[in-house]
């Protein structure tokens, strides 16, 4: 099963190529720029049967360049859409980045995003029942 943190060790791992701090949400001042901060909203979750659900989630990494300039700003974000084109890697499964996008908050923050959408298991499948080795079929009547 995928979980929130997992996706976000995946998520913060594939930024280490760029060798910049990652902080997360709860850090709100004294951090040094450039940066990255990273939070991962879940946007729900909804059974499609009685064994899996679909599970959306969007990703944002708010980046806080060192001159807050926009050429700084369109630079990273070519960076992050070519990191983020491909899959992402969560343990054994590979989730599409979709929707990617950007926007400029205040102070000359840009923020990327793009949505999660995978399935999961609900629950196991396996069951501890014997498994039969032998059926009888009694079939009576016929065409008339």
């Amino acid at each position: 099963m995928i979980t929130l943190e997992k996706i976000k060790k995946s998520v913060v791992s594939a930024l280490k190529s760029q060798k910049l701090k990652i902080y997360g949400t709860e850090i709100d001042e004294g951090f040094k720029r450039p940066c990255f901060f990273v939070q991962i909203v879940g946007l729900g979750s909804e059974i499609v049967n009685r064994n899996f659900c679909e599970n959306l989630y969007t990703v944002e990494i708010a980046y806080f360049s060192v001159d807050k300039t926009d050429i700084e700003n369109a630079k990273m974000y070519d960076v992050l859409r070519t990191i983020f084109s491909e899959a992402l890697i969560v343990e054994d499964r590979s989730l599409i980045c979709r929707k990617l996008r950007m926007s400029i908050v205040e102070d000359h923050v840009m923020s990327f995003k793009f949505d999660l959408s995978f399935y999961d298991k609900t629950r196991e499948t396996t069951s501890d029942a014997d498994i039969a080795e032998k059926l009888n079929l009694n079939i009576k009547g016929g065409i008339e």
